[in-house]
């Protein structure tokens, strides 16, 4: 049986390629290791994953409840976690996602694309970044840089795009390039 903390990284790895519920997650485990672990463990586990920022609540499996229509407390089974950790090319799918007819595909995709930017401004502002370049946080920040980068003429608007989904992946130099563009979308924000 893995101890702890390589019980965290197995989690980790379950969760790298796909969102899974609780329930999942500990059915998944014990097909692998034809052992249960106790629920206090693997929420230990969970807990620490997200306070380190390694996996996110993703959703929230209602289908645990069998079909009941009354439910009254919410079950940790049906919760759904997901992988942090992105890569350029995902960002990149959900920017074409923007574009999408279906209402549901761009919420899902700005939602996404949401939790990814405020993920990386709260990053910034832990290590005092976003002060030096007196930026200022606020709800609409995310939608005006969008907003920002949809106004520009169309070559200018891709090479906007490419910087913002670099930055977002958190690439090298990425933390300059994004606080250059909330600068310059905060700007455009203040003179329209």
């Amino acid at each position: 049986m893995p101890k702890k903390s390589n019980l965290k990284n197995i989690v980790q790895e379950l969760l790298e390629d796909k969102n899974l519920s609780k329930k999942e997650i500990t059915s998944e485990l014990k097909e692998v290791y034809n052992k249960n672990f106790s629920d206090k463990t693997l929420n230990e586990v969970l807990v620490k994953l997200l306070r380190d920022e390694k996996i996110d609540v993703v959703g929230y499996d209602l289908s645990i409840y069998g079909g009941m229509k009354r439910v009254q407390s919410l079950k940790p089974d049906g919760m759904i976690f997901g992988s942090l950790k992105i890569e350029q090319i995902q960002i990149e799918i959900l920017f074409k996602k923007l574009e999408s007819e279906n209402i549901g595909t761009v919420k899902k995709a700005h939602s996404k694309l949401k939790k990814i930017f405020c993920r990386r401004l709260k990053s910034l502002k832990q290590k005092n970044y976003l002060e030096k370049y007196d930026i200022k946080i606020n709800n609409t920040i995310f939608d005006d840089v969008i907003h920002y980068i949809n106004s520009q003429e169309l070559e200018q608007k891709r090479t906007l795009k490419e910087k913002f989904i670099w930055a977002l992946a958190n690439k090298e130099d990425s933390s300059k390039l994004l606080t250059q563009i909330i600068q310059l979308s905060q700007l455009y924000s203040q003179n329209k």
